[in-house]
């Protein structure tokens, strides 16, 4: 044993990314009233440059591999706002998006973990410098009502269709001794001929859509006691529905078949209430949030279907003070999942 700490480097990533934006504004009259549009394109260009720093597992000697990959899109976008009568708005928006995968996700060097149950494989997990860029198709329509000065009503519709989501699959692949870390372990199990080890590793395999439904009130009363005057009430209410496809592959780490299943993490109903006060250079909010039970994750024996991992309804109260000192600095105090 060694009282010293050591780290090894694993990988190196370069992104660079050049964007082009071509905008345009427009202004019509439709049954009188105005409608305002804004539309534009943008091009994306993304270049990764990867390094990745494999230890040899007997000499400790350090292999460099290098990779590179690019990324282009163009991504429309359109906004259509409408004011069919006075204090009324009405909004569409259309947009594409890109996401790219988190730099862990690329790194290839694997992580391997001894079969110290004796399963006959050990575990490990190892990214994919192929992945590509999560896609998304935007939808929004939203309708306003200012029904008083600081004050609203709305509901807003909305949908997204995401393609090339980023899971993980398995795939059982066999390391020879010289490449193998536990080569010389006694607690799994015969290793003198190298040994096989089940990877998980991202990869760009499952497309989903999220729709729902969301509907929300902002009221700040007026004519109330000196004491009370700037005292609010927000909140809102949100329904989704989602669905995505869940591949699961065979030992080679082929894709075999197609399960559908909801969005991780999303729950099908949220709501959210707050107290609100704003005065002078006082301000202070007190929310409650909670949401339905959701599906975090899939778990299963090996190769097998996924079973899923399901969360209890989660709920908070959280509570935020702020005094206003001057226009440029303030004190905040918060408190974060009170209840």
């Amino acid at each position: 044993t060694t009282d010293k700490l050591y780290l090894q480097k694993t990988f190196d990533v370069q992104e660079d990314t050049a964007n082009l934006f071509l905008m345009a504004d427009a202004e019509h009259e439709l049954f009188g009233r105005p409608l305002r549009a804004n539309f534009g394109v943008r091009y994306v260009r993304v270049d990764t440059g990867m390094t990745a720093y494999k230890v040899d597992a007997t000499t400790k000697a350090v292999t460099l591999t290098h990779g590179e990959k690019t990324a282009n899109k163009l991504l429309p976008s359109l906004t259509l706002r409408y004011e069919p009568v006075n204090d009324v708005l009405l909004r569409f928006n259309y947009g594409e998006t890109l996401r790219r995968p988190g730099f862990g996700d690329l790194n290839p060097v694997l992580q391997l973990s001894d079969d110290v149950s004796r399963v006959g494989y050990g575990g490990g997990s190892g990214g994919n410098p192929g992945l590509e860029p999560t896609r998304s198709k935007n939808m929004d329509l939203t309708g306003e009502w200012y029904f008083k000065k600081d004050s609203a009503v709305y509901g807003t519709l909305f949908q997204r269709k995401i393609d090339g989501l980023v899971v993980p699959l398995r795939r059982r692949v066999h390391v020879d001794r010289a490449d193998d870390p536990f080569a010389n372990s006694t607690s799994g199990g015969d290793h003198s001929n190298g040994y096989d080890y089940v990877i998980s590793s991202p990869v760009n395999a499952s497309n989903g859509k999220i729709s729902g439904v969301e509907l929300g009130a902002i009221y700040f009363p007026k004519g109330l006691p000196d004491l009370l005057d700037g005292l609010g009430l927000q909140g809102s209410v949100t329904r989704l529905s989602s669905s995505q496809n869940v591949p699961t592959a065979n030992s080679a780490g082929e894709i075999v078949s197609q399960l559908e299943a909801p969005f991780f993490g999303v729950s099908k109903l949220s709501w959210n209430a707050t107290l609100a006060y704003d005065k002078g250079p006082i301000g202070a909010r007190l929310s409650y949030v909670r949401r339905s039970a959701f599906l975090a994750a899939n778990e299963a024996a090996l190769f097998a279907n996924p079973i899923g991992i399901w969360r209890h309804p989660e709920k908070s109260v959280d509570l935020q003070l702020t005094y206003n000192l001057s226009d440029s600095m303030a004190i905040d105090i918060s408190g974060v999942n009170l209840s």
